[in-house]
């Protein structure tokens, strides 16, 4: 039977729905918030009014004692947008240069190349220091590189680092646009090991990101699976996402693996076997 699209987010203001929409939107596909006109301005996260609902951000910062809203919530200047687009396509034409880390770590060509992965081979200017590592835009609703990671393949610590002031948030958040069912992974390349194995997933740049107004980009979802990794880490970001998602369910990655270790022991097979029935 096919599944009617399901939008998680639109690009209009509006404020957090309420119980019995969730439960509507659970049950019918949709969740709509009010059509307001908005600009073109990157966010973020997401487009120009900041889908993850700033009316319920606003209510979340009062309670939460902050002067001003989340920064993943504030405009992008027009002239960090230009750049991070053209530094994305720089290290994208490189992405050669990763290919062979990339198979290794069990992703395909198709996977890498739909989420935009580079390499810094040849640095962008006043990217000298990011010279050999792997590059991972985050990319928004609309299409917008926000943020550049990178991810040294050296060994080195700090193993991922990035320039200040760059937005990362949700990652792939377009990976579960529309999804019924929902990943949510830890890290980037765990994110696209589920990809891999063909499930509609976005993740979290690190154990600590999530906050509790993030369960709005997930509010159409009927269940969230969240496959943090097997350790301490991995443990408060699970409960940190299913206090804040009733629909969602931590799928037990065994103690000391994480998505990608056992895609790359096992397939896909030995990953998707997890996913509770």
């Amino acid at each position: 039977m096919a599944v009617a699209s399901k939008p998680c987010w639109t690009t209009s203001m509006w404020t957090p729905p309420t119980v019995q929409e969730r439960s509507s939107a659970r049950s019918t596909g949709t969740l709509t918030p009010p059509s307001a006109s908005t600009g073109a301005r990157a966010y973020g996260t997401v487009s120009a009014a900041g889908v993850a609902g700033i009316g319920f951000l606003g209510s979340w910062r009062k309670q939460e004692g902050l002067s001003k809203m989340p920064n993943v919530m504030q405009p992008l200047p027009d002239s960090m947008v230009a750049e991070l687009a053209a530094r994305a396509a720089h290290y994208q034409q490189q992405a050669d240069g990763a290919r062979t880390y990339l198979q290794g770590r069990g992703l395909s060509v198709a996977t890498c190349e739909a989420a935009r992965l580079g390499y810094a081979g040849d640095p962008y200017p006043g990217d000298e220091q990011y010279q050999g590592c792997l590059v991972i835009p985050h990319v928004n609703l609309d299409g917008v590189t926000t943020g550049i990671r990178f991810r040294r393949l050296d060994g080195g610590k700090p193993k991922y680092t990035s320039r200040h002031g760059e937005r990362f948030n949700i990652y792939n958040l377009n990976g579960v646009k529309g999804a019924r069912v929902a990943h949510i992974a830890e890290g980037e390349l765990d994110t696209l090991s589920l990809v891999e194995c063909g499930l509609s997933a976005c993740g979290m740049p690190g154990a600590s990101y999530w906050k509790p107004w993030m369960s709005l980009a997930f509010a159409g979802c009927e269940q969230v699976f969240v496959w943090a990794d097997g350790d301490e880490a991995g443990d408060r970001l699970a409960d940190a996402v299913t206090d804040s998602l009733q629909q969602a369910v931590r799928v037990t990655v065994p103690r000391g693996e994480d998505v990608n270790s056992l895609l790359t022991g096992g397939g896909a097979a030995c990953v998707t076997g997890l996913i509770p029935r």
